[in-house]
């Protein structure tokens, strides 16, 4: 096995964590659908970290051609997948029977986008960090728009705002993987 293989095994184990809670999530919430009350932000907001979690799963093809890891790289390579994670983890209640998304939205989001602050930090210092990329990089240009909406979603409660600025945050995240990274 070779070092990029054996990097890649453990982000894919924690990406496909992520992704087994918000699948899970959306699982329970169709299996209990009629008492749930369903709210467009939970749902956009699983989106748009389903999104990110392939997002870093399919932008780490890019580095099959570093030729050394330290301990170091390696936890920055793994904190964006695990803060994707908690976050997963935070977009549903544990009983979904009778489950007010939006109620749980609301009391919760302050936490998901502080996680997600934390998350893009650490995705784009990364590169930077361990391997001497310029952090100016157009490929970070969606982080760079990103961070101001995170804090203004962790910030401000209105629903309005949070209704206008997650599709923008899912369409950034399309357009990121779509124009810098295609293909592999």
């Amino acid at each position: 096995m070779d070092r990029f293989s054996f990097v890649l095994v453990l982000l894919s184990v924690i990406v496909g964590l992520g992704l087994t809670e918000l699948l899970s999530g959306v699982a329970r919430q169709i299996k209990y659908r009629t008492g749930i009350t369903h709210s467009f932000l939970q749902g956009m907001t699983v989106v748009i970290v389903m999104t990110a979690l392939f997002q870093q799963w399919w932008e780490s093809w890019s580095l099959q051609t570093v030729d050394s890891w330290s301990v170091g790289d390696m936890i920055l390579l793994l904190s964006g997948p695990i803060f994707l994670f908690l976050i997963s983890h935070l977009l549903f209640p544990d009983r979904m029977e009778n489950a007010d998304l939006r109620a749980h939205y609301h009391a919760n989001s302050r936490a998901v986008w502080s996680l997600a602050i934390v998350t893009v930090i650490v995705a784009t210092a990364f590169r930077p960090l361990s391997f001497s990329y310029d952090v100016l990089a157009l490929d970070n240009l969606s982080s760079f728009l990103a961070l101001p909406v995170f804090v203004a979603l962790a910030i401000f409660r209105s629903p309005r705002l949070h209704i206008m600025l997650l599709p923008l945050l899912l369409l950034s995240l399309i357009l990121d993987i779509l124009v810098f990274n295609p293909a592999i």
